[in-house]
């Protein structure tokens, strides 16, 4: 995938059960998370999953902004470094 898309419960289930580099995105398409998963597809829907909210209140906060999404399949090595190399840093990676 090489475009923002619509954060859906349809868009996300065609993501591939692949490691990589995803980013979030609220309604004016201003980046508000950046992260990498082994799974991304399981990555992008737990922040459906409402029980997770409990664990991760940030979680939820973050839920109700995401309004698009951005992925890219790597490796882990490389997505992590990717995520690092972000140079602002998004409003939600606290790192």
């Amino acid at each position: 995938m090489t475009k923002i898309t619509r954060f859906t419960k349809k868009e996300i289930a065609g993501i591939g059960n692949k490691p990589g580099l995803y980013a979030l995105f609220n309604r004016n398409q201003t980046m508000i998370y950046v992260g990498t998963s082994e799974v991304l597809r399981h990555r992008l829907q737990s922040y459906y999953q409402q029980d997770d909210f409990n664990a991760h209140p940030t979680k939820q906060e973050l839920r109700e902004k995401i309004a698009y999404f951005y992925v890219e399949y790597m490796p882990m090595a490389r997505a992590r470094k990717l995520e690092s190399d972000v140079k602002c840093k998004p409003e939600y990676n606290f790192r």
